[in-house]
């Protein structure tokens, strides 16, 4: 069983995926939407994906999503992410 007790005591709210759910026993259902929401709270949605690819995909995905009034910010964000993500070797 996963231990809950510092996102309890922070009050963070997990959501997952199936997958996740067997793991994280207690945890609320992740939905479709979970996956395309930028919260601005303490909620963490978790999913476990089959490989890499659908890390950086997510990644490069979010960061497209970014308000263009950031975006001189964003763009040094999302470069240097993606740079990270290209020199590493899984």
């Amino acid at each position: 069983m996963f231990n809950f007790t510092a996102y309890d005591l922070n009050n963070i709210e997990l959501h997952g995926c199936a997958e996740t759910q067997k793991i994280m026993q207690g945890i609320s259902p992740a939905t479709e939407e979970d996956w395309h929401t930028e919260y601005l709270a303490p909620i963490l949605s978790i999913k476990i994906v089959s490989g890499i690819e659908q890390v950086i995909e997510h990644i490069n995905h979010m960061a497209q999503n970014i308000p263009m009034e950031l975006s001189r910010k964003a763009w040094t964000w999302r470069k240097g992410l993606s740079n990270r993500l290209i020199r590493y070797r899984y």
